[in-house]
């Protein structure tokens, strides 16, 4: 497990790295490529039959981009352009985190809720426009980019499979804390060390932009490819579950606290710039309540 945990972090660093050269001013592409390695993950668990993991990583990853990572740029940021707006587009995050609550209110995603998530993936495609100067990423950058998925999924397996035999010795670690607390901090470091750049560069906008298509990609287009893969693996078993199992605990903690943030990140509202670290400071505490009741939850109920 811990051979493919690092493995993954391996991977998305690379990736990282390879991001600024190739796509400097593309942010929406630059989002798409750091949610490469964590989809990869989600898909290569859910083929594997764990899907609750590959849940997991989705609902884990975008609560820790959208409050951990934005929380650790405003306490560390020493510009003052450390406050960004709100890109009207990212206010269909807000559709999005509304309809997987609803969702979660089945006890499980099927076919049918896979498709009104990509839909709404789909909507903010037909939106998204990049700006004219944005250039085409080089052969050796895709080249990076596809070995570094390649390397994500074989990773995935090794992690994925790690979990599973730890789980049989140690009950407290389910999936949910497996995916939440293990592997999407190791996958979203990357990022992380990426936004805090971008902020000192005076691009805390571009920065949160990242950070909430990446929490659009992650739910409207990881999340409906687990489950066609949760489904393709029921028929060639000939008898499997396709339907991903959506846990009371994911439920109530990831879905809610997606709402929380999602809301704020509509209303288009921040603290002043003397107040920023708090601000800061509470998303971080947020991001830390999140863990804490997710295990309470996974342990108790």
């Amino acid at each position: 497990m811990l051979g493919g945990l690092a493995l993954l972090y391996a991977s998305a660093q690379t990736l990282s790295g390879a991001i600024a050269y190739a796509l400097p001013h593309a942010v929406g592409r630059r989002a798409f490529w750091h949610a490469a390695p964590i989809g990869a993950a989600a898909i290569v668990a859910s083929a594997l039959g764990h899907s609750e993991m590959a849940l997991g990583m989705v609902t884990g990853a975008s609560v820790a981009v959208l409050s951990l990572v934005p929380g650790v740029c405003k306490v560390m940021a020493t510009s003052e352009d450390s406050g960004a707006a709100v890109d009207s587009r990212c206010a269909m995050l807000l559709g999005a985190v509304l309809l997987l609550w609803v969702i979660g209110l089945r006890a499980e995603i099927n076919w049918l809720g896979a498709i009104c998530l990509a839909v709404q993936g789909l909507l903010l495609v037909g939106v998204w426009r990049e700006s004219a100067d944005v250039r085409r990423p080089s052969i050796g950058s895709l080249l990076i980019f596809v070995l570094s998925i390649a390397v994500a999924a074989l990773a995935s397996i090794l992690a994925v499979h790690g979990a599973v035999r730890l789980r049989g010795e140690l009950s407290t670690l389910t999936s949910a804390i497996f995916a939440a607390a293990l592997v999407t901090p190791v996958l979203i470091l990357p990022v992380l060390g990426e936004c805090i750049r971008l902020t000192e560069e005076h691009r805390a906008n571009d920065a949160r932009i990242v950070q909430t298509v990446m929490a659009m990609i992650l739910i409207t287009g990881i999340l409906p490819l687990c489950v066609a893969v949760s489904y393709w693996r029921a028929r060639m078993l000939a008898g499997g579950v396709g339907e991903i199992a959506f846990p009371y605990g994911t439920w109530r903690v990831d879905s809610v606290v997606l709402v929380i943030l999602a809301l704020w990140i509509f209303s288009g509202q921040s603290f002043s710039r003397g107040w920023r670290k708090f601000e800061g400071m509470l998303l971080i505490l947020i991001y830390g309540v999140y863990l804490i009741s997710l295990a309470w939850i996974g342990q108790y109920l």
